[in-house]
């Protein structure tokens, strides 16, 4: 849960300011950008390298709790569906699988 948690607030926060910048690019229709490094390199001068992270405290607040319930849900279905493959082939739940290969034999 915490690490689904970590993971999701690293990733809002290095793919934030990409995300400010479509907004604001899309929401300007008299832009004057011609991109992204043209609006970053106006929104830098014009409001600071804080102006790349307005609103990242309420993004997350709202990512922290949802990926890490999606990251401990999916982990958790993951093992219950190996768990039941296992019993259902006939071995047992703390049998190991054989590895993956590419081919069927």
């Amino acid at each position: 849960l915490v690490a689904g948690s970590a993971a999701g607030a690293t990733a809002t926060f290095l793919t934030y300011p990409l995300d400010v910048m479509r907004a604001r690019l899309a929401a300007d229709s008299r832009s004057h950008h011609h991109g992204y490094m043209s609006g970053v390199r106006h929104l830098w001068r014009s409001e600071g390298p804080r102006g790349l992270y307005a609103g990242l405290r309420p993004t997350i607040l709202g990512i922290v709790p949802y990926s890490g319930l999606s990251f401990s849900a999916f982990e958790t279905l993951k093992a219950h569906l190996r768990d039941s493959s296992r019993t259902r082939a006939g071995g047992t739940a703390d049998d190991p699988l054989p590895p993956l290969t590419g081919t069927q034999r």
